[in-house]
């Protein structure tokens, strides 16, 4: 009993940290109390968010953040949208925990370019079974997600992709079509502002695309941009 009370304690301590560490960050507060809560919470679902957070700049910043994230996490929800990520885009990438099995991360307008995701694909989380990555208004083009799709993990199955505003073409759909983890039973897209795609390649990935530009591909939508 006075086991599960401690446990409790800590999970509470932990969400206490999620709520609190980015009022903190901008505070200048010391976060090392908050570090230690949510490194001993045992949480299993971490959602945090940055969002144009100007104090979140420097790979100190970064490193006490990712660096306290529980070995029990399954699920991270990390919100980093309009932030200057890009220039620690390594540091993230090695600090993703191993043990997640779902991840979405936003990197919305945060000076993303290929060699950035090429860094984020080569630390992709192993035993990932979702993930969802918002990159909208970055600089990526088809090298980029030609990386990306090369690293999927080979079990996931649903992966869902905001890659609106960049310069994804034709020739980037038809590499993640035909590299796709053969696990997968739901892929989404958001290619609205790519000025480099198609309606083919749209038509191929997608039975019915939404009016705000999201795709929901059925398999058999896939198999045929493979085949073609």
């Amino acid at each position: 009993l006075h086991e599960e009370y401690d446990k409790l304690n800590s999970r509470l301590r932990g969400r206490f940290a999620q709520a609190l560490w980015r009022k903190a960050l901008e505070r200048n507060e010391d976060l090392r109390p908050y570090c230690e809560a949510l490194l001993a919470s045992g949480l299993k679902h971490l959602h945090l968010s940055f969002d144009r957070c100007e104090q979140l700049v420097d790979d100190v910043a970064i490193d006490q953040l990712l660096g306290s994230l529980p070995s029990t996490l399954e699920e991270l929800v990390l919100d980093l949208s309009a932030t200057a990520i890009s220039e620690s885009i390594e540091l993230l990438a090695e600090r993703l925990p191993h043990s997640l099995t779902a991840l979405h991360l936003s990197l919305h307008d945060c000076g993303i370019e290929d060699h950035h995701l090429s860094i984020l694909a080569g630390h992709v989380p192993p035993f990932l079974i979702s993930l969802t990555l918002e990159l909208s208004s970055n600089q990526i083009t088809d090298a980029g997600i030609a990386a990306l799709v090369e690293s999927l993990p080979a079990q996931l199955e649903n992966l869902i992709l905001d890659l609106r505003y960049t310069g994804i073409s034709d020739a980037g759909i038809r590499e993640l079509a035909q590299k796709l983890p053969s696990q997968l039973r739901h892929v989404e897209l958001d290619l609205f502002g790519c000025d480099g795609v198609s309606g083919r390649s749209v038509a191929l990935l997608a039975n019915n695309p939404s009016e705000n530009g999201q795709w929901s591909s059925a398999q058999t939508a896939i198999d045929e941009l493979r085949r073609s």
